[in-house]
């Protein structure tokens, strides 16, 4: 089968959503989880961001109304973009944050159960 730029496009397109459906399906059981791990916490800033959709958001906790303990989760947007950012260009950028946060919490939720920590 021929590589033809729609299909790279399609294929592409159905990666990304379900990236985006993984994210909001584990993101459902952060309320459970009462919002504690890497994940819930990254999806917590990345909440925090919509409350500034279509303007430049401020990449600083106080400012988005999280505690320092999201902002380890606040460092990778801040050296990507410094103290703020175009609002389109961050949430794109943190689905990959949320996907690596995403898999660190299931690593550490099998190392639980399999007994390692």
């Amino acid at each position: 089968m021929d590589m033809y730029p729609e299909y790279i496009v399609e294929l592409k397109c159905r990666e990304f959503a379900k990236l985006i459906d993984g994210i909001r399906r584990y993101g459902g059981k952060c309320p459970e989880r009462k919002w504690r791990g890497p994940f819930c916490r990254a999806l917590q800033v990345y909440e925090a961001f919509w409350r500034y959709r279509g303007g430049e958001v401020p990449l600083d906790a106080a400012t988005l109304g999280l505690t320092e303990k999201h902002v380890p989760f606040l460092i990778r947007a801040q050296r990507a973009y410094g103290k703020s950012a175009p609002f389109e260009s961050l949430v794109i950028y943190y689905i990959a944050v949320l996907d690596e946060m995403q898999r660190r919490q299931l690593a550490l939720d099998l190392a639980k159960m399999l007994g390692a920590i």
